[in-house]
């Protein structure tokens, strides 16, 4: 990984705290409780999703640097959401969460130098799991949940 290709990277990952902001900025209070199907989740709780996986992957960034070669777990999303009561969870603290752990491991990131994106974990569903393709999942998964949001917005209003 170059200089180049490392800051791009970094700053697309460090994107997923604004994007998530501007997208709630479209959202009326009345549509962040709607549930678009049975078994879907609301925006409430696709935010409180985003915070706790924020939560996994800043354990997960700091593994793959300090200790590489080891393991992480894996978890059920759909258990989380439901044992760990998204739809009571505070949905300013999930946004202030999500955005504050963004924000240190993007500090992290910057400090590490390219070779660092080859460092690893053992991920028990995906394998070995470089830093590289860490950040590129954590930014992606931002992406597929604003679009989430997008649908659920768009069936409220239909």
């Amino acid at each position: 990984m170059t200089l180049p290709e490392k800051k791009q990277l970094i700053r697309q990952f460090r994107d997923g705290s604004w994007k998530l902001e501007l997208a709630l900025k479209s959202v009326p209070a009345e549509a962040i409780d709607f549930r678009p199907a049975p078994g879907k989740w609301t925006i409430h709780e696709i935010v409180v999703h985003l915070a706790d996986s924020e939560a996994v992957g800043y354990n997960r960034c700091r593994r793959i640097v300090a200790e590489s070669g080891s393991d992480v777990f894996a978890y059920d999303q759909d258990a989380w959401a439901n044992e760990l009561f998204y739809s009571k969870t505070r949905l300013e603290d999930a946004v202030v969460l999500f955005n504050l752990l963004r924000k240190l491991n993007t500090e992290l990131l910057q400090q590490l130098d390219e070779s660092a994106f080859s460092r690893f974990v053992i991920h028990p569903e995906r394998g070995q799991l470089t830093l590289e393709a860490w950040v590129e999942m954590y930014t992606r998964h931002v992406d597929v949940h604003l679009a989430q949001i997008q649908r659920n917005l768009e069936a409220f209003k239909s």
